[in-house]
């Protein structure tokens, strides 16, 4: 089938009825202001009819529309420029502050090395200290053992010679004076014995000692009288032995307690320097810690501060595309239309629309604050 040829009259009629681009920046120039709902809805009714008449041809009440409309787009401009100075005054407040966050951070990283420093200073002094305290410790436990041992040995050594002393008092008298019956002397000489043995005697004297010590003494011979004596002088010769260990040992008793009392002190001083380093040690451990976590705590501050920066700076360049947006297409297109005569044919106004730029595809271009003058 042959295609059917249209009449002009409905050419015309198309391009009539052919929604006019250039309305639509102006009826979202109106969708943009904080005019109240109802001033708004009537705005988008009448505004389309309003601005697509010639303005040789337009009404007083359509001019009135079309000079609101006007009063919208430059509040609605003015709107979006405020915004973005606003949002740079934002960003140059930003900048001051970050530049005071940087400033702390080199601080902080200085005052944490320092303390960081101190506190491995103080560590490594309060070990020396410790392992002093525990050398003296040593030290000093060794000087009690000691102690304990020698005040034990002289405390032996004054019991054998007082026991050794009574002994002599009680048998070797009798026996060296010789007066009494046999039989006390034999029993002088039994109790002796025990002493005796640990002379180590001459064997020829000792195998006398029996004879010569039980004798009266008018009935003993030279011999006999030798055997006693030397019996007397070998017992009395130990006796001195025993009380010059007691009498040696006394001195011992008395450098023996000065020692440990010097040692003592001396572990003392050295367990109170170690509290103190170790209060020290702690005091300065836990300045390191916070010294520590203030560093943190500011990277932490500039990295949130940095992120939350750019994503106000990417709203900022945002809004400025929206401010470019509006001007270069929502202005242009009320310019345009409220220009337009009926000198102008239709396609002489489509023509002018294709030289204004379209508007870049974003979000809907609303100000941040959505009330126009604010």
């Amino acid at each position: 089938m042959a295609p059917v040829k249209r009449s002009k009259t409905d050419v015309s009629n198309a391009k009539r009825l052919k929604p006019d681009p250039m309305l639509e920046g102006v009826t979202a120039s109106i969708e943009l202001s904080s005019l109240p709902v109802g001033v708004k809805t009537m705005l988008l009714q009448l505004a389309p009819l309003s601005l697509s008449t010639p303005a040789d041809k337009r009404h007083d009440f359509q001019r009135k529309v079309v000079d609101m409309v006007g009063e919208i787009v430059v509040q609605v401009q003015r709107t979006l420029r405020q915004d973005i100075d606003a949002k740079e005054e934002a960003a140059s407040e930003r900048s001051r502050a970050r530049e005071e966050l940087l400033s702390v951070v080199p601080h902080a990283e200085v005052s944490k090395a320092e303390k960081v420093s101190a506190s491995e200073a103080m560590a490594g002094s309060l070990k020396e200290i410790a392992k002093s305290l525990t050398d003296k410790g040593v030290e000093l436990r060794g000087a009690q053992k000691e102690q304990r041992a020698g005040d034990a040995k002289h405390t032996a050594d004054l019991a054998a010679a007082e026991s050794f002393s009574q002994s002599l008092d009680a048998h070797l008298g009798p026996i060296v004076e010789g007066y009494g019956v046999k039989k006390e002397a034999e029993g002088n000489l039994k109790a002796l014995m025990p002493l005796i043995r640990h002379l180590k005697l001459d064997s020829s004297l000792s195998s006398a000692l029996k004879m010569s010590c039980t004798k009266p003494c008018d009935e003993r011979s030279a011999f006999d009288k030798l055997v006693v004596q030397e019996l007397e002088s070998a017992l009395r010769s130990h006796l001195d032995t025993l009380q010059g260990a007691v009498s040696s040992g006394i001195s011992g008793l008395a450098s023996r307690a000065a020692a440990v009392d010097a040692t003592r002190q001396e572990h003392d001083t050295l367990d109170e320097k170690h509290q103190a380093a170790h209060a020290a040690s702690v005091i300065a451990q836990k300045l390191a810690d916070e010294a520590g976590d203030t560093l943190s705590a500011a990277q932490t501050a500039i990295a949130k501060f940095d992120a939350e920066h750019a994503d106000a700076e990417r709203e900022l360049a945002k809004t400025k595309g929206e401010y470019d947006n509006f001007l270069v297409w929502n202005v242009e297109c009320y310019t345009k239309l409220k220009e337009k005569t009926s000198g102008r044919s239709v396609d002489t106004v489509i023509a002018d629309v294709s030289k204004i730029s379209e508007p870049i595809q974003e979000d809907p271009v609303m100000p941040s604050s959505g009330v126009i003058g604010a």
